[in-house]
């Protein structure tokens, strides 16, 4: 299934849009601001595994951030 529909079952078409080009800008934002960090932990230290292990933390707080997500209210699912 394709994420945009996912959205669509919950919000109106023209705030679907909206939301996934958030979620797609801010992934490319982190993703860049983790692989210059990254380098910049490489050159301070000259190994990468400090990144690994970041990483590491960030994902599993992540999953825990989204196992607190519930589905919205039925009276939100109508805007």
């Amino acid at each position: 299934m394709r994420t945009g529909t996912i959205f669509g079952r919950h919000y109106a078409l023209a705030v679907a849009a909206i939301l996934f080009g958030w979620i797609s800008a801010s992934h490319q934002v982190g993703a860049a601001a983790a692989a210059f960090f990254a380098g910049v932990s490489r050159t301070a230290t000259g190994s990468y595994p400090e990144s690994f292990v970041t990483a590491g933390f960030v994902a599993v707080a992540a999953a825990l951030l989204c196992l607190g997500m519930r589905k919205p209210a039925p009276a939100a699912q109508a805007i």
